[in-house]
């Protein structure tokens, strides 16, 4: 979980004003999100792969539901 909280900080930083840093609690509150975002993802794709009668989980089944997915979590 560090790794990953550690190149989601980088990225968030890179876009940010110079002078502005970020909250840590607001970090770990993005980080959250990114990871229920993924979780979703993830179940969502392997609902059509299995709808399609497939193991695996393809490119194309993530980008049907990654609209619907993104779209939960903008509100």
């Amino acid at each position: 979980m560090k790794d990953d909280s550690k190149a989601l900080r980088k990225r968030i930083q890179k876009r940010l004003p110079s002078d502005m840093d970020m909250d840590p609690h607001i970090e770990q509150l993005m980080y959250m999100d990114y990871m229920m975002f993924m979780e979703r993802l993830a179940e969502e794709a392997s609902k059509v792969a299995k709808e399609n009668n497939r193991t695996k989980v393809s490119n194309d089944d993530i980008m049907k539901v990654a609209k619907d997915v993104l779209h939960e979590f903008h509100g």
